[in-house]
């Protein structure tokens, strides 16, 4: 029976490592389909709660592989683990508990994954293929969704900015976790987002973040913060990371600015602020300023 148990979970795993390769490969609707319906099949089996924690385990596997994915190949990895913890949830309560207790410690991973689905040209139906399969596990399990909250908080707003990738997998990760905070926030007034911590976290990140990811996974927030803290918190960071790298900045400040709240404009003393921040650094990076800068290094 023991050789039985291990050739069973041998042919699992390889069964679930077979399914991530193919991630790539069915890039068509049609196929991808029929992929998660053969995935969903094996959740329903015997051995179905195995077979999630083998799938998830491959996951995090390619979630940290060097191997290079297409950001579509990234998204359609987290359909997979969503379309299969949905089925395991549909058996009943202590199979969704199982499978919900196995998502929990891979958070980080489908962090860096949902990562992986944000890239220009195909990333943007990528991105949102994936940040709709974390949501969807995140709002149906409110569990997943106060873990994700507390990695993000806890481990990416230490006073130790996190490494590039860790930070853009945080900005990701921010983005589907996001929208379900902010709709609970204002369904309870007992409920609502830490603003301080929040923006904190942003400013932290913008640090050694990508700009385009820390600002497509934070608009959300950047839509609700209120004033004070936009002024306090989240310019400054935006004003530093000018200066350190404007070339990776300057083409994101239109997100930037469309993700702003329009329903209340900032008041005036609040816009007079954002000019006299960003100003000095905008400039600075202008090719007039480059020019002044390097003759005046020159001299």
């Amino acid at each position: 029976p023991r050789v039985a148990r291990g050739s069973s979970s041998l042919r699992l795993s390889m069964n679930a490592s077979q399914a991530v390769s193919a991630a790539d490969s069915h890039s068509d609707k049609r196929t991808h389909r029929s992929l998660l319906e053969r995935l969903r099949q094996h959740s329903r089996g015997e051995s179905g709660s195995a077979f999630v924690e083998a799938l998830l385990e491959a996951a995090a596997v390619a979630a940290a592989s060097p191997r290079r994915r297409t950001p579509l190949g990234h998204a359609q990895l987290l359909s997979m683990v969503s379309a299969t913890v949905e089925e395991r949830c549909a058996l009943g309560t202590a199979e969704c508990e199982a499978a919900v207790a196995a998502v929990g410690p891979r958070l980080p991973a489908l962090a860096a994954l949902l990562h992986g689905a944000h890239s220009s040209g195909e990333g943007s139906a990528a991105w949102r293929v994936g940040v709709s399969s974390v949501r969807r596990l995140l709002r149906a399990h409110g569990s997943l969704l106060a873990s994700a909250q507390a990695w993000l908080l806890a481990e990416k707003g230490s006073a130790t900015p996190p490494a590039s990738e860790a930070a853009d997998a945080a900005c990701a990760l921010a983005g589907a976790v996001l929208p379900l905070l902010l709709a609970r926030g204002r369904a309870s007034a007992e409920q609502q987002l830490d603003w301080a911590a929040w923006s904190k976290l942003l400013g932290g990140l913008l640090a050694t973040a990508s700009p385009a990811v820390a600002i497509d996974g934070f608009a959300p927030l950047l839509g609700a913060l209120p004033a004070e803290e936009l002024l306090k918190r989240v310019l400054p960071a935006v004003t530093k990371a000018l200066k350190r790298a404007a070339e990776g900045v300057l083409p994101c400040l239109p997100r930037l600015f469309a993700a702003l709240p329009r329903a209340a404009p900032l008041p005036a003393a609040a816009a007079s602020s954002l000019s006299e921040q960003l100003a000095p650094p905008l400039l600075a990076a202008s090719p007039a300023g480059r020019s002044a800068g390097g003759g005046a290094r020159a001299g």
